[in-house]
């Protein structure tokens, strides 16, 4: 196994105290693309000290990687921006994937504390119709009120673009529906 990216999209580090390993406390993700194709990995390097070298950690993947991607009509573009988000031994990866119209939110979900992922869904994560809220009547502190909440699931990341230049967007979760 070996580290062989052609492209770097992202790279982003996560703080583990609950690891067992202390040699794997910290964790650096890579993501990666191929040249001249839609596929992508994600890979993955490990440390038990933030300000010390980062140990390469060979996934089930090719090359070692810990996820690969192909693209697809919304992901032709491999994950950039990610966020990720950490409960309990659950590693939560949020990303940007591009097609050639528009940006997307995609999630990869990880339930090993990080050390392999399965995309949470094929389509984005949101602006597919069963997932989106085309109109919301009001939006207080945590509360969120809308006209229509089907196709809407609770625990599951909800994106809010509040005006239509895009410009002020917002990743969130739902936490239960009324």
């Amino acid at each position: 196994a070996a580290y062989n990216p052609d492209e770097i999209n992202f790279c982003v580090g996560v703080e583990d105290p609950g690891e067992p390993d202390p040699t794997k406390r910290f964790k650096l993700y890579v993501g990666s693309e191929s040249k001249g194709t839609t596929e992508w990995r994600l890979w993955l390097f490990t440390s038990q000290d933030p300000d010390r070298d980062f140990a390469f950690y060979a996934g089930s993947g090719t090359d070692g990687c810990l996820f690969e991607g192909q693209g697809t009509t919304w992901l032709e573009h491999g994950p950039k921006g990610p966020l990720p988000v950490q409960d309990g031994s659950t590693l939560y990866l949020f990303f940007s994937g591009k097609s050639d119209k528009a940006w997307s939110p995609g999630l990869l979900k990880s339930t090993d504390r990080g050390f392999s992922f399965s995309l949470v869904d094929t389509d984005p994560i949101v602006d597919s119709p069963s997932n989106s809220v085309t109109a919301f009547t009001a939006m207080s502190g945590n509360t969120l009120t809308v006209t229509d909440a089907s196709g809407l699931r609770a625990d599951a990341p909800i994106y809010i673009r509040q005006k239509s230049s895009y410009q002020e967007v917002r990743l969130s979760r739902i936490r239960n529906i009324t």
